[in-house]
């Protein structure tokens, strides 16, 4: 922890130098504190409870070039099991240093319209909120559930080239990172696994990850964007030649322990399968309408799962096969709009046909995300009655396919840069459906974040 409050110290010193020099070297400092508690209605057990310090410094030292980082300092609740851990200040006061962004930025890099980035970035594509299916580049970052838009930086190069009213962007990045899954049971939903023939009984389970090759050929990722606006509408043409950030189960060993009980062990493997993604974005304003939409193509490499029961012949039993992705292409897509009301009243609507961990044109569900709210005493108060999903799993047997996220919230804001937040998320439906498994995870939660 001393390392880390040096660290805060040191930046928050170099701040004060920084912002000290502004204007001759053009550097500052920014971030927000953000402290979140969650309670789960249920039980009322803790769910969530996080600190996070969020440092973003930026240099412009001349007007060819930029340096930008992102730095996060979060808190973690102690998992304490034994006396001694009571004397490990780690396990006491846990905490977490990640680096979410660090890059550097020279116009006119080598001839004049050609922009280069080199380091960790944000690759944001696409048009939707949160939710956009060609938004693919970098991995989700699932720590958090419900924040769907969190991803990880990736270590890349990015150029931009601007001829006349088209924009070219190409980008490598240099290392495959799959994506983070939350904490707990959570993970579980996706990832893919299997059950054991029938009249087996599983006593024991490992998981073994497989990882791209360390080498040019399979460890990379590479995409390109063509993008103009035309007639006040912004469009963009997309290609990420990558893989699908979630595990695949590729092969499972069922092994016996006690062969006259029935009894095994599993062990798996998972790999990360390579993805072509074509895609399509727009957007715009009409009538102060903000209006957009992405379409997403898949183009995944087929994986075939092996369930090994060569140690259970004896039984009768022999190896199966099942096809987990196919290597048919699927859709996916967004269409989304937004408007401000007079009085302060903001409407945001989305409907998306398949969520980011679905695979496969017959698993693809469709989602209604909406968000409104009022904002009232000069912006002071912030009202959200109504915010939410629905899903919708199979809309020709609705009432045993769907699923309802609601979460109203109350925001406060007693001084500019700071919001306390009060709020909760009910949820409802059927178990066939991906929300509806976690209906027993209602949350109340207050957050309180300071924007400086």
């Amino acid at each position: 922890m001393k390392k880390v409050f040096g660290l805060v110290l040191l930046l928050a010193g170099f701040s004060t130098s920084v912002i000290a020099e502004e204007g001759k070297s053009g550097l500052t400092l920014n971030g927000y504190l953000q402290i979140e508690n969650r309670v789960r209605i249920l039980d009322s057990v803790k769910s969530w409870d996080e600190t996070r310090l969020a440092l973003t410094g930026e240099a412009k030292p001349n007007d060819s070039s930029r340096v930008f980082a992102e730095l996060w300092v979060k808190t973690k609740l102690p998992v304490v099991s034994t006396l001694s851990d009571i004397s490990n200040p780690g396990i006491i006061n846990p905490y977490n240093l990640s680096l979410r962004e660090a890059y550097a930025d020279v116009y006119g890099f080598i001839f004049k319209g050609l922009d280069l980035r080199v380091g960790r970035q944000r690759i944001a594509w696409g048009t939707a909120d949160n939710i956009g299916p060609t938004d693919s580049i970098n991995p989700k970052d699932l720590e958090d559930l419900w924040d769907f838009g969190r991803k990880i930086g990736s270590d890349a190069i990015t150029l931009n080239y601007y001829l006349y009213d088209f924009k070219l962007t190409g980008v490598y990045a240099t290392n495959f990172v799959p994506a983070v899954l939350p904490a707990s049971g959570l993970a579980n939903y996706f990832y893919s696994g299997f059950a054991v023939p029938a009249g087996l009984v599983l006593t024991g389970y490992t998981t073994a990850l497989s990882l791209p090759a360390n080498d040019l050929k399979e460890n990379y990722v590479a995409a390109l964007k063509l993008a103009r606006t035309l007639f006040g509408i912004d469009f963009s043409l997309s290609y990420v030649d990558g893989r699908d950030g979630l595990p695949v189960l590729r092969r499972a060993y069922v092994t016996p322990v006690n062969l006259m009980a029935g009894m095994v062990v599993v062990s798996t493997e998972l790999e990360y399968p390579k993805t072509h993604i074509t895609g399509f974005d727009f957007s715009g304003s009409l009538f102060d309408i903000g209006y957009w939409g992405e379409l997403a193509v898949f183009s995944p490499d087929k994986v075939v799962t092996t369930i090994d029961l060569s140690a259970l012949s004896m039984l009768g039993l022999s190896n199966q096969e099942v096809v987990a992705i196919d290597d048919k292409p699927y859709t996916k897509y967004v269409l989304g709009c937004d408007y401000t009301f007079p009085g302060n009243v903001y409407i945001n609507l989305q409907y998306l046909h398949g969520f980011f961990h679905e695979r496969g044109e017959d698993n693809l569900e469709d989602y209604v995300m909406f968000n409104l709210d009022w904002k009232l005493f000069d912006e002071k108060l912030k009202l959200v009655p109504l915010a939410g999903a629905i899903e919708l799993k199979d809309t020709a047997d609705l009432s045993n396919n769907y699923a309802v996220v609601y979460t109203p919230e109350i925001v406060y804001i007693p001084v500019d840069g700071m919001e306390l937040c009060l709020g909760s998320r009910i949820i409802y439906g059927m178990d066939t459906t991906l929300f509806g498994k976690m209906k027993d995870n209602d949350e109340a939660y207050l957050r309180i974040k300071y924007s400086f």
